[in-house]
């Protein structure tokens, strides 16, 4: 399933990319914080724009071990970007991939992993202020619905447009 997913994310931004014009696309570095077992996660998004307004999302995250737990995510998002200024607003919209891996110990002492895969979708807000015109900084808040581990994720970052 995460070759599947990784392998749907790489095919989607070649087809996208090879339609893509100066400003098209952007890549960005990101942090983020999700609340089911509070775990900070690093990653990237790539953006793709549609049209003036639609904008295609794919992001993936790795969160750091936090008492036994870990987990790694990946989403493709659908942005509607509205602008003001050099603020930009745009809810957001898409399916999500998670596996977690819990580290746990039996009754006799032996360590074992216990993995979850989970998909779902995310719906949130996002909000962007552009620098300049390849530089942007932006925040997120998605609540992601999914068994078992529905929870809120804010996400953080820098976007670069090329």
């Amino acid at each position: 399933m995460k070759k599947f997913i990784i392998m749907a994310i790489v095919a989607l931004s070649a087809v996208f990319n090879a339609h893509a014009e100066a400003g098209d696309m952007s890549i960005a570095p990101q942090i983020s914080f999700a609340t089911k077992n509070s775990l900070f996660g690093v990653g990237a998004q790539v953006q793709f724009d549609i049209d003036d307004h639609f904008r295609l999302a794919p992001d993936f995250f790795f969160f750091i071990k936090n008492k036994g737990k870990t987990a790694y995510s990946a989403d493709v998002n659908l942005h509607y970007v509205i602008p003001k200024g050099n603020f930009a607003f745009y809810p957001i919209a898409g399916v999500a991939y998670h596996r977690y891996k819990f580290e746990m110990i039996d009754d006799e002492g032996e360590k074992y992993d216990e993995k979850h895969d989970r998909i779902g979708g995310n719906i949130g807000i996002g909000a962007q202020y552009e620098i300049d015109e390849i530089m942007q900084l932006f925040a997120e808040e998605r609540f992601q619905l999914m068994k078992s581990v529905s929870q809120s994720v804010t996400v953080l970052g820098v976007r670069f447009v090329f």
